[in-house]
């Protein structure tokens, strides 16, 4: 009879015990997105072949965790708006979701003003300022600006409700700056100073970010022609790229191989520096998926393939 009342007082024990630990366990998941999340279409997400994750409209958090990539790359806030900026709690639920090196970059645009974002004013729809150019044809609500400009530099950083600011501020871990480009549209115009402005401007972006929270990463994306210069590559942690081999000229098409062959030598540059080149192909074929991952890893860039909407997770490696 002892024996059974033993045996009986165990068995309670060990239940109490695997309770207990089953229910911390839920605590400390619950800290964590999802590890399971639909796509968007009803579809359960797994596990991403892409190396990293680019999305930029209506992003979905936990689809992101269930893909578990090592890097994302997202607006700063849910649908680009104030009212839906991500909070450093939603930054570290996702980034307990991911793998490997879980890093959270935030995307912003340095050569254009979106009429989306919280810095825009009413009054510039009538009476803009001196610093804001034309609208982009091909992404309407898209200004091109004079990036060197003081008042516009003021919008990006150097105060707490300044876009970098607020970026870190949210815990991201690092910037993927925009339309680093913009400076070839200003020479073409005739501002000769105009490469040497937006190296300026990125660099004093970099020093900033970097004072404020050490580590902290830049990603220039495009433009990959000013890896040749010495100062830039010293205050860039690496580089985005876009269509190196499909979708370059349009989507889902194959980039012209003489202009592969020349971004290839660029970001050449930036690999031999130690840099980390972040690649997407927009391509929809399955064949053409394949190709955009085998030949980007080939060349040592972090691969992804996605839609150029830029609203999903990337497609998967056929």
């Amino acid at each position: 009879m002892i024996d059974r009342i033993l045996l009986v007082l165990t068995m309670a024990l060990v239940t109490a015990v695997v309770a207990c630990s089953t229910s911390e366990e839920g605590d400390l998941e619950s800290e964590a997105l999802a590890p399971t999340a639909s796509n968007g279409s009803g579809s359960v997400v797994a596990k991403t072949e892409a190396d990293w994750v680019y999305w930029l409209s209506d992003i979905d958090l936990s689809a992101i965790a269930a893909a578990q990539p090592e890097i994302a790359v997202i607006d700063y806030s849910r649908d680009g708006g104030e009212d839906t900026e991500f909070t450093p709690d939603d930054i570290d639920r996702l980034r307990a979701g991911m793998s490997g090196e879980k890093l959270v970059i935030s995307y912003m645009s340095i050569g254009e003003a979106e009429d989306y974002r919280y810095y825009w004013q009413d009054s510039w729809n009538s009476d803009a300022p001196g610093w804001l150019e034309q609208e982009n044809g091909n992404w309407p609500g898209n200004f091109k600006v004079r990036f060197w400009n003081s008042d516009w530099q003021g919008f990006i950083f150097g105060s707490p409700d300044s876009y970098l600011d607020k970026i870190i501020a949210a815990g991201f871990d690092g910037v993927y700056l925009d339309i680093v480009d913009a400076y070839d549209y200003f020479t073409e115009k005739s501002r000769a100073s105009a490469e040497d402005e937006m190296v300026e401007f990125i660099t004093a972006i970099s020093e900033y970010a970097k004072q404020q929270e050490p580590g902290f990463l830049i990603f220039p994306q495009n433009a990959p022609e000013l890896g040749i210069r010495s100062d830039y590559l010293a205050v860039v942690d690496g580089i985005g790229m876009e269509g190196v081999y499909f979708g370059w000229d349009s989507p889902n098409t194959a980039t012209n191989r003489v202009d592969t062959e020349w971004l290839e030598e660029q970001l050449a540059r930036f690999v031999d520096a130690d840099k980390t080149v972040l690649a997407v192909e927009y391509a929809a074929d399955a064949n053409d998926v394949a190709e955009g991952y085998r030949q980007s890893r080939a060349q040592g860039f972090r691969s992804t393939v996605t839609h150029i909407d830029l609203d999903r997770l990337p497609l998967p490696a056929p």
